[in-house]
């Protein structure tokens, strides 16, 4: 018998035979939740598994959402806005935030009137205000107040106009090509990007703080971090800074920050400590283990003074708490007498209860190194 390793990549008499051929065409005339004979295609053999498989899964599941529906839910208060005799505007460019009809009637024949173009989401999320009210917000707003005078007025400001005007209204006017009027409200329109047919409602301010909450607060938002938050905002939305609103909105929603990990651990600054005499903060450290010798020692505890630099070291059999402690009184606080400040790693043996209960007795501040930053305690390293 030969054994002769063959790649995966090589291997596909078996890859061929365990799966089943999939020879039904994809159909994209299927929705859920509706009667697969009401579809275009009249109930093709793709939409009428993909019926059944959904019919199964919403027999399980207590509370089933249909998100490839785009029929209108009857407590939803969703926009209908449709342009009869603007000859500019399509069916599908109209705007897909912010306007309102109420519509009770949840049929599917609403699809084609609804505004929620391809690449835009369905805003029944959104704050619901009549084209009149979003005329009112943008006309008070200092920064889309002028441009909506230039555009009523179709006139073309002059350089010393737009240099008496704000940040935000000279970087919004730069825009001026793809802005478009619909019901005497500002959008914005994409101009060759296929992807993007709908309009972008520029945000007056006093609806940011508002955008902001329904894209990020809500349960269908998920409190999703800034930059898909930023993408959310980007499909239906737009104003000026949104990024840097969008960011700080995140940064400090306090549901993020009490039930989410911070993907970079904070870190101190670095600092230096400098002693400015003797005694006023001593070095601990063990070296070893060595060769055991004649007197049973394998360690050895250093201690050194930060301002003159003196060395004590004693001999240890083992390092544990109680040897340690003995030895620093011993050898170090009979000579010299207490220090101020004890620096050391953070051992089990400097951080134990009984050498915690020996710095406070003798009244002598303990502190540590950063883990894994010998360099923190450099006078014994």
């Amino acid at each position: 018998m030969e054994i002769i390793h063959r790649p995966g990549k090589k291997h596909c008499n078996a890859d061929g035979l365990s799966r089943i051929p999939d020879d039904v065409p994809e159909c994209d005339c299927y929705r859920a939740g509706l009667d697969p004979t009401t579809l275009p295609c009249h109930g093709c053999k793709y939409c009428l598994r993909a019926h059944e498989q959904w019919s199964r899964f919403g027999n399980d599941v207590d509370d089933v959402i249909p998100l490839a529906t785009k029929s209108v839910i009857a407590s939803v208060r969703t926009v209908s806005v449709v342009a009869e005799n603007d000859k500019d505007m399509s069916t599908d460019q109209e705007p897909t935030a912010l306007a309102g009809d109420c519509h009770s009637d949840p049929s599917p024949n609403l699809d084609d009137t609804l505004p929620y173009a391809d690449g835009n989401p369905c805003s029944n999320w959104a704050p619901e205000y009549p084209p009149e009210q979003l005329k009112i917000f943008q006309q008070e707003d200092p920064d889309l107040a002028p441009i909506l005078k230039w555009m009523e007025e179709d006139v073309e400001p002059t350089q010393a106009e737009l240099r008496l005007q704000s940040r935000a209204t000279r970087s919004l006017w730069l825009c001026r090509p793809c802005f478009v009027m619909f019901n005497h409200v500002l959008y914005y329109k994409f101009i060759g990007c296929p992807a993007r047919q709908g309009l972008c409602l520029v945000v007056p301010s006093e609806l940011k703080g508002e955008v902001l909450k329904n894209c990020h607060d809500t349960k269908t938002s998920g409190h999703l971090g800034q930059k898909k938050t930023l993408d959310k905002l980007k499909q239906a939305f737009l104003w000026y800074n949104m990024r840097k609103d969008c960011d700080d909105y995140v940064s400090t929603c306090a549901t993020c920050s009490q039930n989410k990990k911070a993907h970079v651990q904070p870190r101190a600054p670095l600092g230096q400590f400098h002693a400015g005499y003797p005694m006023e903060r001593v070095h601990l450290d063990i070296l070893g283990p060595f060769n055991t010798s004649n007197s049973g020692n394998n360690y050895v505890l250093m201690m050194v003074d930060q301002f003159t630099k003196w060395v004590e070291m004693a001999a240890l059999p083992e390092q544990t708490a109680k040897l340690i402690a003995e030895k620093f009184i011993v050898h170090f606080v009979v000579t010299f007498g207490c220090p101020l400040e004890i620096h050391t790693d953070q051992g089990r043996n400097f951080d134990s209860d009984l050498f915690k209960t020996l710095c406070d007795a003798l009244e002598i501040a303990k502190t540590r190194t950063t883990p894994y930053h010998p360099s923190s305690n450099g006078q014994v390293e």
